[in-house]
């Protein structure tokens, strides 16, 4: 499932409503235009039914289905740590 939502993320530019209205609908995905967008990903990502997802997250208003990431992910994980900064654009 986490391949689904990340090539959704892809598909729909990101966009939480788009995003959950083709999980709702059972939209049909295309298997190998899948594994062709999930092999394009040059970031690590994780997915919200990931066990390492930020609980913090999982709490908010149409928290992200998927988190891409460069660097250390565990300062993102770590209890420790309350803030959390989005960089960049697309």
């Amino acid at each position: 499932m986490d391949k689904v939502l990340v090539y959704l993320s892809i598909l729909y530019n990101g966009n939480w409503d788009k995003i959950y209205q083709a999980i709702t609908r059972k939209e049909t995905i295309d298997k190998n235009k899948m594994d062709e967008l999930v092999k394009s990903v040059s970031d690590n990502y994780i997915t919200l039914l990931s066990p390492n997802y930020p609980n913090s997250l999982k709490h908010i208003y149409k928290p992200p289905f998927v988190l891409y990431y460069k660097g250390n992910i565990d300062l993102l994980l770590n209890e420790k740590y309350k803030r959390i900064a989005v960089i960049g654009s697309r």
